[in-house]
């Protein structure tokens, strides 16, 4: 996929950076530079100038960047997690378990319990294998391990 394409998904991180309402919905082209040094982001809407510049794509980055032979080692991972709400305080865990029968960890995020347990290297795919689905290994390993706090 090209950087127009994929703007969508990035596009508020460009106008909340830039601070105008303006700009979103606007598609990022590209990046102008002189030397070593960037002197505009190229949107379908003009070249936007600034005194600083930060990329933060997450991993789109190394796309924008390596016209200027700049890389970045970055790339897509897609994660499965399942969060649930504590239901029992003195029953839910209070800092990370790992458990190693459903290759999941279990964190405490405050009211609620986040279980993660996958990661997939399937490049920039949207698509999912549902190996986690399948494997209910997240609801098992919540299951076993937290009962009463789930």
């Amino acid at each position: 996929m090209s950087l127009m394409q994929l703007s969508a998904e990035r596009e508020p991180f460009w106008a909340a950076a830039m601070k105008r309402d303006d700009m979103l919905g606007v598609n990022i082209r590209g990046l102008n530079s002189e030397g070593d040094r960037i002197t505009g982001v190229v949107t379908e809407a003009g070249v936007e100038t600034a005194d600083r510049y930060v990329v933060a794509l997450g991993s789109f980055t190394p796309e924008l960047l390596a016209p200027l032979g700049v890389r970045v080692p970055v790339y897509p991972v897609k994660g499965y997690s399942l969060t649930l709400p504590v239901k029992d305080e003195g029953g839910a865990p209070v800092s990370t378990v790992m458990d190693e029968t459903y290759k999941v960890a279990i964190t405490r995020l405050g009211d609620r319990i986040r279980v993660g347990g996958t990661a997939e290297l399937a490049g920039f795919s949207r698509s999912s294998d549902g190996s986690l689905a399948a494997s209910g290994s997240s609801s098992s390993s919540s299951d076993d391990l937290a009962v009463g706090g789930l």
